[in-house]
C-alpha cells in the first residue's frame, strides 16, 4: 500500500509493506521583511477605486525569485499594489508558486480628507491703494 500526502511543500511517501519510507523537500528561504504602505490616498483613484486607497507592498527582502502579493486575504497575484478601504489590513508576501512562509503586515488607510471649503473673500481696490 503506498501513501502520499504534502505538507506544505514536503511530500512524504512511505510504502507500507516493505516499511521503506522516501521523503523529498523543497526548502526555499523566506521572506524575512517588506514595508506596506499608501502610495494613493482616497479620492485619488477612478471608477470602481474610487473610493479606496492604492496600497504598495515594497522592500521584499529575502525569499528567492519572484513573490506573490496578498491585499483581499483569498488572492495572491504578481502585482505588488492593491486598493483598499479606510481601515486597517492585513496585507502579504510570500514566494510565488509557496504555499508557505508567508510574511504579513498591516497597514492603516486612513478616512478620505474632507474636500477644503474655500472662501472668497471680496477686497476692495481703495484698501489697497492707501497701502501703498
Amino acid at each position: 500500500m503506498l501513501t502520499t500526502f504534502a505538507i506544505d511543500d514536503i511530500l512524504v511517501t512511505q510504502d507500507y509493506d516493505t516499511c521503506t519510507t522516501t521523503l523529498t523537500a523543497t526548502v526555499a528561504p523566506k521572506v524575512t521583511s517588506a514595508f506596506a504602505g499608501v502610495t494613493k490616498l482616497i479620492g485619488c483613484g477612478t471608477g470602481a477605486n474610487a473610493n479606496n486607497a492604492e496600497v504598495t507592498i515594497a522592500n521584499v527582502e529575502g525569499g528567492s525569485g519572484t513573490y506573490e502579493y496578498q491585499f483581499d486575504g483569498l488572492t495572491w497575484t504578481t502585482t505588488n499594489t492593491g486598493w483598499l478601504p479606510a481601515g486597517t489590513h492585513t496585507v502579504s508576501v510570500r514566494n510565488a508558486g509557496s504555499i508557505g512562509c508567508v510574511y504579513s503586515m498591516s497597514v492603516n488607510v486612513p478616512a478620505a480628507l474632507a474636500a477644503p471649503v474655500i472662501k472668497n473673500r471680496g477686497f476692495s481696490m481703495r484698501a489697497m491703494v492707501r497701502l501703498f
